[in-house]
């Protein structure tokens, strides 16, 4: 039985420590780097991305690549799992998702 709390205690620890350094990663973010990171993390591509933000794809990639260099991510679904383990809500979708509406149709 005391193992078996240890073991939870241990498993709650590594998961807060997780969910505060991704936290931490994701608050160096720019407004914008973040609204693509929330896009991305909808599944869009830089294409679509830069369609509901009005910029253009190049843009995108750029704002893209200093995101994913700001939180040490080598690839797109590592972005996507931190913010996922960041527990964030999606605040800065409120337009953005009825954009994303209208894009799919």
């Amino acid at each position: 039985m005391a193992q078996q709390l240890l073991a939870d205690a241990g498993r709650h620890s590594e998961a807060r420590r997780r969910l505060v350094e991704a936290r931490q990663r994701i608050s160096a973010l720019s407004r914008r780097e973040r609204e693509v990171l929330d896009w991305l993390s909808q599944g869009l591509s830089n294409k679509a991305i830069a369609r509901a933000l009005e910029i253009s794809p190049r843009t995108v990639e750029i704002h893209r690549a200093n995101m994913m260099d700001k939180l040490g991510a080598t690839h797109a679904a590592e972005a996507v799992r931190l913010r996922l383990e960041a527990d964030y809500e999606e605040p800065l979708l409120g337009e953005a998702a009825k954009a994303l509406r209208d894009l799919r149709g």
